[in-house]
């Protein structure tokens, strides 16, 4: 067993039984990050649909799929260079819809 695991354990076996008001906090504080991360998620796709095609193609393939610049440019058939310029607008761009 890990140190990280073993620490989760014992710091498991520490704690007291929740209460049901206790597991009732935790349900809303749940349920209040649901909306959130929601609603982010829902004001994040408006504003990449603000972007240029191409911006857009190369964010969601660099941030959401996690492929190289390189990785990008062959399979859009761009230059790595125009990979880079295309995420920096698209970067730009972003920064003064948010």
């Amino acid at each position: 067993m890990g140190k990280t695991a073993r620490t989760l354990e014992l710091l498991q076996e520490e704690q007291e039984p929740k209460t049901p008001a206790d597991i009732l906090i935790e349900a809303e504080e749940e349920d209040a990050l649901e909306r959130k991360y929601k609603h982010f998620t829902k004001r994040i796709r408006k504003v990449l649909t603000r972007l240029s095609k191409r911006q857009r193609q190369c964010v969601e393939l660099y941030f959401l799929r996690n492929m190289r610049i390189t990785d990008i440019g062959k399979r859009l058939s761009i230059t790595k260079q125009a990979v880079d310029y295309y995420l920096k607008q698209a970067i730009k761009n972003l920064r003064k819809l948010i």
